[in-house]
């Protein structure tokens, strides 16, 4: 059971940690990665030059050995001993031992400059990994960047949608397509925007996975940004990157490798003195069949080249002059990383201040929507501007989103030019990365910018509840709101005069006249407002839009009508008002489907008519 237990609590554990860090990204490509791999491998292949020279601290020890038979024809002048042919065989072995004791410090110095060469090696290794690592991070940034980017875009997306089909609803009542076509040039330029972030993203998963070695798993977050590691001056941050900066160092160990070389040069000038031991093992060779001879010697030799041209001179020369190059290189490093912190310093801190100027500007932004929104409502505001408003408020969205990415990578960028991305990367908490929800900001008026009921009408709700108690029952029966019930009993008021006021209208002979007054009173010269309610192409489309609002406006509001000649349409207003505030007012009365539509325009327009 026990065992169980720890089974199920393992499996919780892993199916709570599906998503992938930062840390954890990079931790894989530290360990996956191909190429940082390869460095490692590299590393190791320079460490082995430096033990390779440290071998001739020891002596060396040979050992030549040989068997050999032969035929020897002698012809001496006097009598010897023996004439003629003689055979002979045996063998021979010669152990000999040698150990240099002086060499002018050549030795010495070339371990020395294997070193250096494995230490400038190592540091450019390190900075290649580091710069593996920062790719490995701007893949994961993207990737956080595209996820937030496509979110919203496919929010912009569902809004359009909504707008398109507001559009397509007024262009069955009015005719009017010019709305549908701007309203969809938005959404296809949205559209646009999304297919092209969707894109971006393969991509970024592609370069993930190459970067990290394998697939991206679970839900990703954004990275941290902790400012406890970024200087506080712009001093402080130049003199812990000169400190840290692996090129730097690289380039040092490459001076300091240059400088054993003209070491080595020098060392022509010095004798080289050894000390040798031989022991040399003879049978049946040296004395011809006769036996076997054994020799051993010791002994120390000096070498020491007197002249040699100026050979060692020159080559001393032309090591100086390379030290020289190597030490204004190291000038030349220096200050392109003094350049390079510097600019990446700036750039965070520029991300910094821009992030909190995007934020007061898509605030400001958002605002303007929903102060749009509220005039389209009241009529001074037409669809174009409400489109156009949401189009700024995407794009600034866009802005904000990209500048917060920018600033995340410009603070690792920062890490990378100190030399200390891996290490700020790894010291990290372990984050936990839940799935990613976009929440929409609600731009529509709220129901506290919503118009209050009129005194008229709380009257006479009051006055229809006093005379019969069936609106209680019905309310609590089928639990419809006493805003419900007070528009469903002004309606009833109303049907019969609208009714009757909209035959009036239809039976109008308007054939020789342009304007037709319902209240038989002109336009006067101190009203400035008015309600334009449609413009409509015939006298069918003003018949099915009467029809379809007249419980929803007040027929004795319905003041003029315009009708051209014949087929140059009508246009259809409402009321007219001394004021913008009274026009509001009656603007705010009408139901929300017909408020969409319509606007308040100025009555100037209309008094030429």
């Amino acid at each position: 059971m026990k065992k169980m237990k720890y089974l199920i609590m393992g499996a919780m554990l892993v199916t709570s940690s599906q998503g992938t860090s930062l840390r954890d990204s990079i931790e894989d490509t530290l360990n996956s990665n191909p190429s940082i791999i390869a460095e490692h491998i590299n590393r190791d292949a320079y460490l082995r030059y430096v033990d390779q020279e440290k071998a001739d601290y020891l002596p060396k020890i040979d050992l030549d050995a040989r068997i050999e038979k032969g035929k020897i024809n002698r012809r001496p002048d006097t009598q010897p001993p023996q004439e003629g042919w003689t055979e002979y065989r045996g063998w021979n072995s010669i152990l000999k031992l040698e150990h240099i004791l002086y060499d002018g410090g050549l030795t010495p110095s070339q371990v020395e400059e294997f070193k250096h060469q494995y230490t400038s090696n190592k540091y450019s290794s390190v900075q290649t990994v580091e710069n593996t690592i920062f790719s490995a991070v701007e893949a994961y940034v993207d990737l956080v960047s595209a996820q937030e980017l496509m979110a919203l875009s496919q929010n912009n997306i569902k809004i359009h949608e909504e707008y398109l089909q507001i559009a397509k609803e007024k262009e069955e009542i009015s005719g009017e397509v010019l709305e549908t076509y701007q309203v969809n040039s938005k959404y296809h330029d949205v559209l646009d925007r999304y297919l092209e972030q969707e894109n971006e993203k393969l991509t970024a998963l592609s370069l993930y996975k190459k970067l990290v070695g394998k697939d991206l798993e679970g839900d990703i977050c954004r990275p941290i940004v902790d400012d406890t590691f970024v200087p506080a001056t712009l001093k402080e941050a130049v003199e812990v990157g000169l400190r840290r900066s692996f090129k730097i160092k690289e380039q040092i160990a490459a001076i300091n490798q240059q400088r054993e070389k003209i070491v080595q040069e020098r060392a022509g000038y010095f004798p080289t003195i050894t000390f040798k031991l031989e022991s040399e093992y003879d049978n049946d060779i040296s004395l011809e069949e006769n036996g076997r001879e054994d020799t051993y010697r010791g002994s120390f030799n000096l070498s020491w080249n007197l002249f040699n041209g100026g050979k060692t001179y020159h080559a001393t020369k032309k090591e100086e002059l390379f030290l020289k190059e190597e030490q204004k290189r190291l000038d030349e490093v220096t200050q392109e990383v003094i350049d390079e912190i510097k600019t990446a310093y700036n750039t965070f801190h520029n991300k910094k201040k821009r992030i909190d100027n995007l934020g007061a500007y898509v605030e400001d932004n958002f605002n303007i929507l929903k102060v749009y929104k509220k005039q389209l409502a009241d009529g001074t505001r037409t669809f174009i501007d409400i489109l156009n408003a949401e189009s700024e408020l995407y794009r600034s969205d866009i802005d904000k989103i990209e500048q917060e990415i920018e600033y995340i990578l410009a603070y690792y960028e920062l890490m990378n030019k100190m030399s200390m991305l891996s290490d700020v990367v790894l010291m990290q908490d372990k984050q936990v990365c839940p799935k990613y929800e976009f929440v929409p900001r609600d731009t529509g008026v709220g129901e506290k910018d919503q118009p209050e009921i009129s005194e008229d009408l709380e009257s006479l709700f009051m006055e229809e509840i006093s005379l019969n108690d069936e609106p209680t029952e019905s309310l609590n029966k089928n639990e419809e709101t006493p805003q419900e019930l007070k528009e469903e009993m002004v309606i009833e008021k109303e049907k019969e005069s609208i009714d009757t006021r909209l035959d009036e209208l239809y039976n109008t002979n308007s054939q020789s006249v342009n304007t037709l007054s319902l209240n038989s009173k002109a336009v006067k010269s101190e009203y400035k407002y008015t309600i334009k309610l449609a413009y409509l192409n015939n006298k069918e489309e003003m018949d099915k839009f009467l029809q379809t609002y007249k419980y929803q406006l007040k027929s004795k509001k319905v003041e003029m009508i315009y009708r051209g000649e014949e087929g140059e349409g009508i246009k259809l207003i409402y009321g007219q008002f001394k004021t913008l505030k009274d026009a509001k007012k009656a603007l705010s009365k009408f139901n929300s489907s017909l408020k969409k539509y319509v606007y308040i325009d100025n009555i100037e327009k209309y008094k030429d008519l």
